[in-house]
């Protein structure tokens, strides 16, 4: 009985089968590792990058003078305890401020700035782009014109919460990689999206098969606990967006080196959604 109810659920879920063994894309979280610094920041990515990761994620905002900051949050008090929005700053005030995170500090960088580094590293970004009610009415076709030689000749991509985004980056840069940030699993969208980044809680197999028939990527964030791993590289997703790099990096090592065939289709009925 055992036995015909684990073929079956192997069965259901044939890309496991297919893809047995295969490691995920490693996508640094706000560009850190295991708290080795302040998010979204230059001594953070040069930490970072020396682990290596596929890519690293990081956040940007437009300013008031129409320039754009690495930066998540919309207020600036948690981490410059400041009670203001980026949007309400200019490039150069943004970025002579100080940020503290996880008894780290660093100043705010400028995308320009980031993206310079990043290349003195190879390190490829998956740039999240963050819009507010306060953005200049045409701060996406500014960001484009400024940046889609450099993000493609950089192999860098896109992402964003924001619908108008993706079909901004379709219009203005079709041949860069954007990705809609799904944070729940209602039903598979049909955009023009190259693949769907979407919070791990809600996402299973019937998603990432149907993405797969439909030619989409699926990137799971944020996967950072051992068991979280390895149900993401079962479920086939294309990447893990994580808070620990170097940990997902031994997960995955140890995972394809001395984990037994017999014994990862026994962790793919244990951890795979019915």
């Amino acid at each position: 009985m055992f036995a015909l109810f684990t073929l079956g659920t192997l069965l259901g879920n044939g890309a496991y089968l297919v893809h047995l063994g295969q490691t995920p894309l490693i996508i640094s979280h706000r560009g850190v590792d295991a708290k080795n610094g302040v998010q979204n920041t230059i001594p953070a990515l040069r930490k970072t990058a020396q682990a290596k990761p596929n890519y690293i994620e990081i956040d940007i905002q437009e300013t008031k003078d129409h320039k754009f900051v690495v930066m998540h949050d919309e207020n600036l008090k948690q981490l410059a305890d400041l009670d203001t929005s980026p949007q309400e700053l200019t490039l150069a005030q943004l970025t002579a401020l100080t940020v503290h995170e996880n008894g780290h500090q660093a100043k705010i960088p400028s995308f320009d700035e980031y993206l310079s580094v990043a290349k003195q590293y190879e390190q490829k970004l998956l740039v999240e782009i963050k819009t507010t009610k306060r953005d200049s009415k045409n701060m996406l076709k500014n960001f484009f014109d400024t940046y889609k030689t450099t993000l493609k000749q950089n192999d860098h991509e896109l992402q964003s919460l924001d619908y108008k985004v993706i079909t901004s980056a379709k219009k203005y840069a079709p041949t860069l990689n954007a990705y809609y940030i799904l944070p729940y699993n209602f039903i598979f969208p049909q955009t023009p999206a190259n693949g769907y980044t979407m919070e791990k809680t809600t996402l299973n197999d019937s998603f990432v098969t149907q993405a797969k028939l439909s030619f989409k990527k699926v990137y799971s964030w944020t996967v950072n606990s051992e068991e979280d791993l390895k149900k993401a590289a079962f479920l086939d997703v294309d990447g893990i967006i994580t808070d620990n790099v170097t940990e997902a990096r031994w997960v995955y090592h140890n995972f394809n080196a001395n984990t037994s065939y017999a014994n990862r289709l026994l962790d793919a009925v244990i951890l795979l959604p019915e």
